[in-house]
């Protein structure tokens, strides 16, 4: 019946866990057990054995019943033939005709072997008149004489072919007489009767095993095959196939039997489920664990080969969250994770595997994803994270690092790919805060976001963030214009051309090389926000309360930047003020906290401080500057970019002696807005 059929999921593994053993195929007889169908079949053999009994018994006794039958008609007949004045004459010749008779009626019934004729000449004794040529033997003498005791016909068996039986001949006085007694063949009978047996032994013998075969037949289909479908689906669910079950609608012990167990399922699913989300999910971002994520991960390469299609593996870690947790304290870290893995999840899809893999380090493989896809998706979760994700009131900015590995393009193999992921990101932490990198075409990392079609990346920005851009850029460079406290005209420009410069001869790739540019032109937009008396005053004349109004304008920077879609940028413009021995603000970073272009655009700015002589100072020649880039490093400067920003200064004229700074180029601007 099909719904005697489990409703199962499909499972590889289920043939190796069911038991089909040797041991346990021997140890069967039409799929059954050998004890249980041996009894069974003992059963029936005793069932059939008996009926069988029974109705040879019957035929026997049937038989029986015929030969005395057919025995007693062919006395009654010749009896039929005798009257009582046969038996009063004694004379001789009366004897050899009634002797003729017996003969003349055993000649025409051949089945007569033997008859003799009795009389009684008094009391119960038996007189013979006359008999066969065959005598009349010892044997009919006794049978007749029980006739004529008894005055009824009498019967015996001489054997399974012969009858005897005697027919009592009543005379006038109302008693017997006389007695014809014969020997009457019955071996038709006996014949007929064993052939009738002998088929009755075969057909119980066939109906017994066609009885037994149907039974175990039965038993199978209605008990043990649906024992074993039970033990198919027990075997599935051992396996680990989730949604297993026998789903049988039958009303007998079984089904309910079913039921119970599918419903004893479905509890601990349930069960398991609600333990796998302790087990398996961090309790502080609501991802997977490490164990899961790997083996979830396997599983997902495990198809994608079978499949054939990609998957992009990013390695994402917080920047600096050592830093906040020293600055604020740990209940503020854990808060960032926990916001960060709910950015991570709400920007992937329910097919992708997300997990928190360390510290303050996650892994997401994006099925079905290249790293050109992956760098879709870092841009969206690094433009939530600077909206929703934040430190303190003053909601400090969290950043993080991006890594991006791709199977099979950068590898095949599960660890292999997550190194190369998590090798990603640490180059890109080690390059500043907030960067992405990818493996490229042609070997070495590139900047996720290049692997981005144009489209997608227009696409896939903030309605009216690349006008928001324009307009902030727009600013930006009218404020060189407005107040000679602001550079002196042309100040954002100058310090693009020096960060760009130094930046290039320390290596910067061609899309840090631009994030640098936007960021040089940006630098000092959030001065709008202080009074420009504070702008022009020296630094060393400023009080607590006019110090801090000037370190405001990082924070108006950052936000005004950000709020254009340039999220990096304003990361970067934020800690420029920050000083390498950790003094600086807004954040107090140091060393390699701080971003590469951060520390890039520090000795940048300071190198046109120096010579321009901003807010009131003395302007110093490119050469003494320098010299001055020099004795900073180390405590305001990095030391390795002070060093080369005053090598090019005095090697290559990065600086112009009469302090006139050529145009900057449409390129840099262009680049830059």
């Amino acid at each position: 019946m099909d719904t005697d059929q489990p409703t199962t999921v499909p499972d590889t593994r289920v043939d190796a866990v069911i038991g089909t053993s040797p041991e346990r195929r021997h140890r069967s007889l039409l799929g059954l057990p050998v004890k249980l169908a041996l009894l069974t079949l003992l059963a029936i053999a005793t069932f059939v054995g008996g009926i069988a009994g029974f109705a040879d018994y019957r035929l026997r006794d049937a038989s029986s019943e015929q030969a005395r039958n057919a025995s007693l008609a062919a006395a009654r007949d010749l009896a039929s033939q005798l009257t009582e004045s046969d038996f009063q004459a004694a004379d001789k010749q009366f004897s050899r005709l009634l002797a003729e008779r017996l003969e003349h009626a055993r000649q025409e019934d051949t089945d007569i072997h033997r008859v003799a004729l009795f009389a009684r000449t008094g009391g119960t004794d038996i007189a013979g008149r006359a008999a066969t040529p065959a005598g009349s033997g010892d044997s009919l003498r006794d049978i007749a004489q029980d006739a004529i005791r008894s005055g009824d016909e009498a019967a015996g068996s001489t054997g399974g072919s012969n009858t005897r039986v005697a027919f009592p001949i009543t005379f006038s006085d109302g008693e017997a007489g006389a007695v014809v007694a014969l020997e009457y063949s019955t071996a038709d009978i006996a014949a007929s009767s064993r052939a009738a047996r002998t088929r009755l032994l075969l057909g119980a013998l066939a109906g017994g095993s066609l009885l037994g075969a149907i039974v175990l037949l039965l038993l199978r289909r209605e008990l043990f095959r649906p024992l074993e479908e039970m033990r198919r689906v027990m075997a599935q669910i051992r396996g680990g196939a989730r949604g297993a079950r026998i789903g049988w609608d039958r009303g007998d012990e079984l089904g309910a039997v079913a039921d119970d167990f599918d419903a004893m399922v479905a509890e601990l699913e349930e069960a398991q489920a609600e333990l796998g989300k302790y087990v398996n999910t961090d309790p502080l971002t609501g991802l997977l664990t490490r164990d899961a994520f790997t083996d979830r991960f396997s599983g997902e390469l495990t198809r994608a080969r079978r499949e054939g299609y990609p998957i992009a593996l990013l390695a994402i870690d917080i920047d600096d969250l050592e830093e906040f947790n020293r600055t604020h304290d740990r209940n503020a870290g854990d808060r960032v994770l926990a916001d960060v893995g709910t950015v991570i999840g709400d920007c992937t899809r329910p097919t992708d595997a997300c997990g928190r893999t360390g510290g303050d380090s996650f892994h997401v493989a994006l099925v079905g994803a290249d790293a050109a896809q992956a760098a879709v998706v870092i841009d969206r979760i690094r433009r939530e994270i600077a909206q929703r994700v934040g430190i303190g009131p003053e909601r400090t900015r969290v950043t993080c690092g991006f890594g991006v590995a791709e199977y099979p393009s950068h590898a095949v193999d599960q660890l292999a790919l997550e190194r190369r992921a998590a090798a990603a990101c640490a180059h890109a932490q080690r390059d500043g805060r907030d960067r992405a990198l990818a493996f490229g075409p042609s070997g070495g990392y590139v900047d996720a976001a290049s692997l981005v079609p144009e489209d997608q990346r227009t696409a896939d920005q903030p309605a009216g963030a690349r006008e928001l851009a324009s307009t902030v850029h727009a600013l930006a460079r009218a404020l060189d214009g407005i107040d000679p406290a602001l550079g002196g005209g042309a100040h954002s420009q100058r310090v693009a051309r020096y960060a760009v410069a130094v930046a290039r001869d320390l290596g910067l790739s061609d899309s840090q090389l631009q994030e640098l540019r936007s960021a040089a032109v940006l630098h000092d937009v959030g001065k709008v926000a202080v009074p420009p008396s504070i702008l022009r005053m020296p630094d060393s004349e400023l009080d607590e309360r006019q110090r801090g109004a000037l370190r405001y304008h990082a924070w108006v920077s950052r936000t005004m930047i950000a709020g254009a879609g340039l999220a990096n940028v304003a990361d970067v413009v934020f800690h420029i003020p920050e000083n390498w021995d950790g003094t600086g603000y807004p954040e107090r970073k140091r060393e390699d906290a701080i971003p590469m272009a951060s520390r890039v655009l520090r000795a940048a700015e300071l190198l046109d401080d120096l010579t321009s002589g901003v807010a009131g100072r003395t302007p110093l020649d490119p050469f003494s500057a320098a010299g001055e880039l020099k004795r900073l490093a180390g405590t305001e400067l990095d030391p390795d970019i002070a060093v080369a920003l005053a090598r090019l200064v005095r090697e290559e004229g990065l600086v112009n002696v009469d302090g006139a700074d050529p145009s900057p180029g449409a390129g840099d601007v262009a680049d830059a807005a």
